[in-house]
């Protein structure tokens, strides 16, 4: 399933619209531009989440850590690390989650008041 009807327009959404907007639960409608949230992020993809994070930030400080020939790199921030040479698998990994999100989440619009 790639596309899904907004809960507001019923115009469908697709997989990239999700993974254009870099959020994870959270993305705009790309016909009438209402925010839509996953319905309580269901629990395993949060955990998928959260062990990606850790996983990259782990992966990151032993990358830092293992060029010991280079003068100063350990010197270097994680974030540059990881946005330099982590960021392929970070946007596969981001992917794959709103892959799982659009398979098997349930989204709404809020409502305004």
């Amino acid at each position: 399933m790639d596309h899904r009807p907004c809960p507001n327009c019923q115009e469908d959404f697709t997989i990239e619209d999700m993974i254009e907007t870099k959020k994870l639960f959270s993305f705009p409608c790309p016909n009438c531009h209402e925010n839509i949230y996953e319905y309580k992020a269901s629990t395993p993809l949060i955990i998928l989440t959260l062990v990606f994070g850790l996983g990259l930030a782990m992966l990151a400080d032993a990358v830092r850590h293992s060029v010991p020939f280079i003068p100063y790199f350990d010197k270097i921030p994680l974030i540059v690390i990881l946005v330099v040479f982590l960021y392929p698998l970070y946007t596969f990994g981001a992917g794959t989650i709103a892959r799982l999100a659009m398979k098997h989440g349930r989204f709404y619009v809020k409502k305004a008041k």
